[in-house]
């Protein structure tokens, strides 16, 4: 962890490096836009060798799925005699991939150690703007997903690869740098 925070740091500091003469042959305002996308693999050194996680391929341990149960929902707006009657229920929306993505990043000391795979559930909603009759208002569908794992433990190191590097690691980092 703190080398990944370190090469955040000099990966930050040689950007502001680099901008600085763009930045000093402004004759006007001077100012600079950095943003960095910073690798979000996880790493683990022990000695000289180097352990790296394939969230990618940990993602493939997970279903992710609507439940299939109808959604719940709630009304606002439309005033009096408004929000009796709920329109028919929309189709439910894609499984969230981010969702996913998100829980293997948080499973990969399960995945490093071994262990239980774990569970999560998340909803999305669906509006629907009805603006006459008995079900005129701002309706919310709720629906919920479950990441489930496909199979309930996993063996030390599942989805982490190794390679001797010396205790050394490249971060990889996209960036991009703007300045008037």
């Amino acid at each position: 962890m703190k080398i990944k925070i370190f090469a955040i740091f000099a990966v930050m500091a040689m950007a502001m490096f680099l901008a600085a003469p763009v930045m000093a042959a402004s004759q006007t305002a001077q100012s600079a836009m950095v943003n960095l996308t910073p690798d979000n693999t996880a790493y683990q050194i022990e000695g000289t060798i180097t352990w790296t996680y394939d969230r990618d391929n940990a993602e493939l341990y997970y279903t992710n799925a609507w439940d299939g149960n109808p959604p719940t929902h709630t009304c606002t707006g439309g005033g009096t005699g408004s929000c009796v009657n709920p329109p028919a229920d929309p189709q439910a929306p894609a499984p969230d991939e981010n969702k996913l993505m998100q829980h293997a990043q948080a499973e990969r000391c399960v995945f490093c150690c071994g262990g239980d795979l774990n569970s999560a559930s998340y909803t999305q909603v669906v509006n629907v703007n009805i603006s006459s009759g008995t079900n005129k208002g701002q309706w919310k569908f709720t629906y919920t997903y479950n990441i489930t794992p496909k199979q309930l433990s996993v063996d030390q190191h599942t989805c982490w690869t190794s390679e001797e590097t010396g205790g050394t690691v490249d971060v990889n980092f996209n960036g991009f740098i703007s300045s008037e």
